[in-house]
């Protein structure tokens, strides 16, 4: 151990220390007197029946389980079999659920069957005794799947933009930093102020080319929208739960975002600014 300090203060220091020591020491004693000065006797009675009849059928079930976690004979017969197929594309299982799959023991054993898995045909290959038990034993693997399948879905995210109209020459992005909003995002640091942004009205006039990026705009939001739903649709089937769908409106704060020349952005610029990975920032609502 090494004190840095003033002298005075690593003597006191070292002073504490002894003190310490002499305090643990003597708890450690007294602790071990108390152990000797125990007034209950202490019994050496054997196993009573009851107890050494569950601990027989403990190990009997040890040796029984123990069996599931090997590979089966090729000459045992079954009288169930199952099948269940892991699309190869949506994750690696062994590097899930361990080299030998020890993540299934516990299915193993709750349902007394064996579980292979065969990398060939990307499907895990369920054999028992019981049919109702390989049928439970599949619903089991299914939900352990559906699990990991949906932990590993990533948020979808899109930003739709308004397009400019005749009516509303609303075509630019402002981005300040004055704003009443501090501290109020919850999926961003706090110590972050960000920048509110908001649709401004444009300091160019009417440009012909609008209508024509209107209806552009307006196409690719349908299409963003029903690649959102379908999306969505592909990551239900793996939920074997309650799903919810919400739509927040709010104020946009960017925490991390690209600079803009007199703190505007054209709505282009915004929109391709969003699909940077850097970019983030939250709905406050």
């Amino acid at each position: 151990m090494e004190i840095w300090g003033l002298p005075e203060d690593v003597k006191f220091a070292k002073y504490l220390l002894t003190y310490l020591y002499i305090h643990v020491d003597h708890e450690l004693q007294y602790r071990e007197r108390e152990k000797k000065r125990n007034p209950w006797a202490t019994v050496k009675a054997g196993i009573i029946g009851r107890k050494r009849d569950h601990l027989k059928k403990l190990d009997l079930a040890k040796e029984n389980n123990s069996r599931f976690k090997t590979l089966p004979d090729p000459d045992q017969f079954f009288h169930a079999w199952g099948v269940f197929h892991v699309p190869p594309r949506e994750v690696n299982v062994q590097s899930i659920l361990g080299l030998n799959y020890e993540a299934l023991d516990e299915i193993r054993f709750d349902c007394e069957c064996y579980i292979t898995f065969s990398a060939k045909r990307s499907a895990f290959r369920i054999q028992g005794d019981d049919s109702r038990k390989v049928e439970q034993a599949i619903d089991r693997i299914y939900n352990c799947f559906s699990e990991i399948a949906m932990r590993n879905r990533k948020p979808i995210k899109m930003n739709l933009v308004v397009p400019p109209h005749k009516a509303s020459h609303t075509s630019e992005v402002s981005m300040t930093k004055h704003h009443g909003l501090n501290n109020m995002q919850v999926t961003i640091k706090r110590n972050n102020q960000g920048v509110l942004c908001r649709l401004v009205k444009s300091t160019v006039e009417y440009d012909e080319t609008w209508p024509a990026l209107r209806k552009q705009h307006q196409d690719a939001n349908e299409a963003y929208l029903r690649k959102a739903v379908g999306q969505v649709l592909q990551d239900l089937y793996y939920n074997r739960g309650y799903a919810k769908f919400r739509i927040y409106f709010g104020t946009l704060l960017m925490f991390a975002y690209k600079r803009a020349k007199d703190e505007r952005h054209k709505i282009l610029e915004f929109f391709n600014m969003m699909h940077e990975a850097q970019a983030s920032g939250e709905v406050i609502r």
